[in-house]
């Protein structure tokens, strides 16, 4: 849900966010892609850290 809701929230408004899930023998892999501005080279080790915020953008706000 937080991936979906960080999606919403840090994509640019009109822009798409597409979710896809596939099935792999006894594993789901869910993917999420988003055509924002992405994140700095180098910010890559840090973005699962619980604080780190990249750049603001100007994205819509929705109830997912």
């Amino acid at each position: 849900m937080n991936l979906i809701e960080n999606a919403v929230r840090y994509t640019p408004a009109g822009t798409m966010i597409e979710l896809s899930a596939t099935i792999r023998g006894e594993e789901l892999l869910v993917e999420l892609a988003d055509y924002g501005p992405g994140i700095k080279p180098g910010d890559e080790e840090r973005i699962f850290e619980k604080f780190f915020r990249g750049p603001a953008t100007a994205g819509g706000i929705v109830s997912v």
